[in-house]
This record gives C-alpha cells, sequence and structure tokens, in this order.
C-alpha cells in the first residue's frame, strides 16, 4: 500500500519506510477471506462465540491516527476520524479501528503491517462485508484463520499475523481495493497509521466474545458493544 500522510511525522515515516501502492504496506499485500460469513477468523464476520458479561477492555497507549496515503482515501471517512488501538493476545497483536462504524454495513479492506529496520513484515488484508475480489483486489496476501477482521457491534477489530516478538513500527489501515477486471488497472485508496510498537504496555484483548466494554478515548465515549447472535 502507500503512505503519505497529511502530517508531517506521517509523512517522514511514509517516505522513509514505504507503503503500498509504492507507499502502502497492506494494499499491495493481503490477508482476509470473504467477508460477512459470520465468526470465523479471516472471513471479516461477526464476533461472538464466548458467553457471560461484557469484557472490560483497558485503554492501551500505543494507538495511531488515520490519515490519507493518497487523494482517494479521504473519501472513505473523514481525516483522523479512526484510529488504530493496539492491543496483544496469544501472542500476536490485535488492532481496534476505533472510530470506524462497523454497524453501518459500510464494505472496507482492514490491513496491518509492521515496518523492522525499514522492511514490511507480516503484512495482511481481510475484507469486512464484501470478498476479496469485491473489495481487497490485488492484496497478495490474504489473512489466514485464526487472523482476519471481525466485528462485535460498531466496533471493527482484527487479530493480526504479526507476532508480538516483533519489534518496529506497526501500520494499521483502512482502504478499497480497485474493482476487479475488466476495469482499468488502479491503485488502493485508504488512511493508514504508524505507531512504534510497546509490548510492555500493550494490554490483552480478548478475541470472539459476545460484549465488550471499551474504554474512552480521544474520538468516543466509550460504552458496551454487543455482538449479534
Amino acid at each position: 500500500m502507500k503512505a503519505t500522510l497529511t502530517t508531517l511525522m506521517l509523512a517522514a515515516a511514509m517516505i522513509f519506510f514505504g507503503c503500498g501502492d509504492d507507499n502502502n504496506p497492506e494494499g499491495s499485500a493481503g490477508s482476509g477471506g470473504a467477508a460477512g460469513s459470520g465468526g470465523a477468523a479471516g472471513s471479516g464476520g461477526s464476533a461472538g462465540t464466548g458467553g457471560g458479561m461484557a469484557e472490560a477492555v483497558p485503554v492501551t497507549p500505543v494507538v495511531g491516527v488515520l490519515e490519507p496515503y493518497n487523494p482517494g482515501g479521504e473519501g472513505l471517512f473523514p481525516t483522523r476520524s479512526v484510529e488504530a488501538h493496539w492491543y496483544q493476545s496469544d501472542g500476536f497483536y490485535v488492532v481496534l479501528y476505533r472510530g470506524f462504524d462497523a454497524a453501518d454495513m459500510t464494505q472496507i479492506c482492514a490491513g496491518n503491517s509492521i515496518n523492522v529496520g525499514g522492511m514490511f513484515q507480516n503484512v495482511s488484508n481481510s475484507p469486512y462485508l464484501g470478498t476479496v475480489d469485491e473489495i481487497c483486489n490485488g492484496a497478495p496476501n490474504i489473512a489466514a484463520p485464526p487472523s482476519g477482521v471481525f466485528s462485535c457491534g460498531s466496533l471493527l477489530y482484527y487479530v493480526t499475523e504479526i507476532p508480538t516478538t516483533s519489534v518496529g513500527n506497526l501500520f494499521g489501515t483502512l482502504e478499497l481495493g480497485p474493482p476487479p477486471p475488466p476495469t482499468p488497472p488502479m491503485n488502493f485508496v485508504g488512511q493508514t497509521s504508524s505507531v512504534p510498537s510497546d509490548i510492555a504496555n500493550t494490554p490483552e484483548f480478548t478475541p470472539g466474545l459476545n460484549a465488550y466494554d471499551l474504554p474512552p478515548s480521544r474520538l468516543l465515549v466509550g460504552g458496551i458493544e454487543s455482538c449479534p447472535p
């Protein structure tokens, strides 16, 4: 994927690291099977296999703000209206896309990666409410179970393929791939974020539960999100 960001810091990061369509690591490497199938990791379905009360999700200090990496990304959602909140689970990073409303049925191709020493690693994409061909077309690495994108109420989150042993800059991205052929060649459009990894201060998150009690953020007041049955 390409990552031409609007702020100086992210712009510098993108120029140094490179991302996708020339600047975006996820758009040119994908992950995730057909979306909307409900529950199975990597399928872009709804989470919800655990019972009981809503789990309280702790605040994480590891947060990146999404900004357009190309002009087309500005049309997906307002700049800086979505944040990538990073957590860990069972040896892998999990990213919560706070500010993106998964309940409004908007199709999106989620992606993430880590840049280690100037090289992107563990790049993957996963389609939400669509197939790979429809919204992640051209992504070379589609997330395989148990990784992939999930929703729970308005919460969109992604169990990544990034091991927590990796140290570098974490990239969290939301984008759309070009339509499948015979459409003329096009690039991904989207928004991405970057933040240094900090596993010592990265809280735990439990995927697959029926409800989450989310903490307040810069964008949201927080509260309980329940998954459909």
